[in-house]
């Protein structure tokens, strides 16, 4: 029998690393958004972008970044989400970066 039942586990989750989420600076805001208006205007073209979101940890303060690429099916200005095809709606307060070819119009 194992005198300390979860001590192992609870050692594991300690050590497990999480990213601090960054946050943006002004000029890099004022980017994203003018990129969400581009995208939010043509979102009947379906384009092929990139995101990277950060994900909060459901256990422990922080969490990690996540790239997702897939072509844009809708905006929802209310739930303030943005879904992907493939994926589960992305929160537009969680997106630190939007890339792809279908921004270069605005470069």
């Amino acid at each position: 029998f194992r005198a300390l039942t979860g001590y192992e586990d609870a050692v594991a989750e300690t050590a497990r690393l999480t990213d601090r989420r960054i946050e943006l600076e002004e000029e890099e805001k004022e980017v994203l958004d003018r990129k969400l208006r581009y995208l939010e205007a043509r979102i009947g073209e379906h384009p092929n972008i990139r995101i990277i979101r950060f994900v909060p940890d459901e256990r422990k303060e922080g969490g990690s970044y996540q790239s997702l690429a897939g072509a844009v099916r809708k905006i929802d200005i209310y739930k303030r989400v943005i879904v992907i095809e493939d994926y589960d709606p992305v929160p537009v307060d969680d997106i630190c970066q939007l890339d792809g070819a279908f921004f270069a119009a605005l470069e």
